[in-house]
């Protein structure tokens, strides 16, 4: 303990919030380039600079606390085994570490007290900041001298706050186990925690019940993997909720992420990872950019209890990346999709029977590919709001299916592509029952036999009757 260096999150914490507010003092007092003066030029009047001196020598400072005042709130004392070890007489701002954890005083192993004058208070846990060391010093460096080195970047201090594993947290921990996945599907080694301090591999000889922390934590984290194909479920009471928190990719290789790499994610990466979770409240981060085949497939699929998605900021797709993937929840809103380029099946069935969605996200593809849009969102009984479609060239069965039983719509959209493809608009707006205007396309009805009408693409159902309030036009 005494030859690491650790600071708590909480003083972490109070330590960004001062920084943010110095940067934030020091660029509001700056000075701003004049044209033909210096910024060591005297013109500040001499009866100005009297006024000045007289006002900052009568002002009352008793009420400010000095520097030294500040760095002496706490005192580190040591560590102590136990919390019964603790002294009985004590200064304010004393500081012990707790080796052991202590359930009674709801303490983790770890956590750092500090007395105030009455009892102890619980500073939280720890972490090792060995690894940025160099660049903590960096930034505290830059904060003592705002205005004579380059500001740090912001970005550099928020990665201090990412750890190097996933965290599952409940309120509900006398009675959560994590189920050790039945079939083990990972190319490198998986570990878990419960104090991010002592880790165990998972293994064939693993329990196959995992139990939380006293606090309601796991730690999950990988290394060396390219593929976490299994399926986390927790064996718990049906009203326990479970948050997953922090970067998925840590799964596959903790080191590389720690590293700000993205580590390479093969084949059905995180296909099933979820799926059928009904304990699941919040999705991990998914920060890749260049995705592989199925890897998130089915990833939420039917976590009915999930309400939120999570950010998707890939740009590089790949064929049936997010098939299914958030299938059957309770998402309220679509996060944005910003790849322009799409890959064979990429959206298919994504957002289907998402029963509280009601709006799709903006859809900015013009390159598409076959069955990119497949089912997206077909059976979003609560979606009024959909997305304009500026591909202008075709592929077979992009919209296949695409807002089948979307019986919430009330109007349609325009059709603006003017090369089809078979099948491309099949079934598309089949049992929109709602639906109710005119539809323009440019593309020739007599030259085409894959029009929109003989797709069916406003069918009332699969007897092929057309919807009675909709009407195509096409613009030649």
């Amino acid at each position: 303990m005494a030859d690491e260096k650790h600071i708590s999150f909480g003083n972490l914490a109070k330590f960004k919030e001062k920084y943010d507010e110095k940067v934030s003092d020091e660029l509001a007092n700056k000075v701003d380039v004049v044209e033909g003066k210096g910024l060591s030029a005297n013109d500040f009047t001499n009866e100005l600079k009297a006024t000045l001196e007289s006002a900052l020598q009568a002002d009352d400072l008793t009420d400010y606390a000095k520097k030294t005042d500040i760095s002496s709130v706490f005192k580190y004392k040591g560590s102590v085994e136990n919390y019964s070890d603790l002294p009985v007489e004590n200064s304010v701002g004393d500081t012990y570490n707790i080796i052991n954890a202590d359930t009674e005083h709801n303490i983790d192993a770890g956590d750092n007290l500090t007395w105030n004058g009455e009892g102890w208070d619980n500073l939280s846990g720890i972490i090792n900041l060995t690894p940025i060391n160099t660049k903590l010093s960096e930034l505290e460096t830059s904060i003592d001298n705002i205005g004579k080195v380059e500001f740090a970047n912001k970005k550099d201090i928020d990665d201090m706050f990412k750890v190097p594993y996933l965290t599952f947290a409940t309120t509900n921990h006398e009675v959560i186990n994590l189920a050790k996945p039945y079939q083990m599907n990972w190319d490198g080694v998986l570990e878990y925690s419960t104090d991010t301090v002592n880790w165990h591999e998972i293994a064939s000889n693993t329990s196959n019940y995992i139990k939380f922390s006293p606090t309601g934590k796991l730690y999950l984290r990988g290394l060396n993997n390219t593929v976490i194909n299994s399926t986390f479920q927790f064996n718990a009471p049906y009203e326990t909720r479970v948050k997953c928190i922090g970067n998925v990719e840590n799964l596959l290789d903790y080191q590389k992420v720690a590293n700000g790499e993205h580590p390479t994610m093969g084949e059905n990466c995180f296909n099933d990872l979820f799926r059928g979770n009904n304990f699941l409240v919040s999705a991990p981060e998914l920060p890749a950019t260049v995705l592989s085949k199925n890897c998130y497939s089915n990833m939420f699929n039917w976590c009915i209890n999930l309400a939120e998605a999570p950010e998707l900021p890939a740009t590089t797709l790949a064929e049936s990346c997010y098939e299914y993937m958030l299938y059957g929840t309770n998402i309220t809103e679509a996060p944005e999709l910003p790849a322009t380029v799409l890959s064979k099946n990429c959206y298919g069935n994504m957002f289907s029977s998402c029963k509280q969605l009601v709006k799709t996200p903006e859809l900015l593809s013009t390159e598409l590919a076959y069955g990119c849009y497949n089912n997206m969102f077909s059976s979003c009984t609560a979606l009024t709001q959909i997305s304009e479609l500026p591909a202008t060239e075709l592929e077979e069965r992009c919209y296949n299916n695409m807002f089948y039983g979307c019986t919430s719509l009330t109007a349609p959209i325009d059709l603006p592509a003017t090369v089809l493809a078979k099948d491309c608009y099949v079934y598309m707006f089949m049992g929109c029952t709602s639906l109710t205007g005119v539809v323009h396309c440019p593309a020739s009805v007599e030259n085409d036999p894959n029009n929109i009408s003989n797709g069916h693409g406003f069918a009332k159902d699969y007897s092929d009757a057309e919807l009675p309030n909709v009407t195509v036009v096409y613009d030649l």
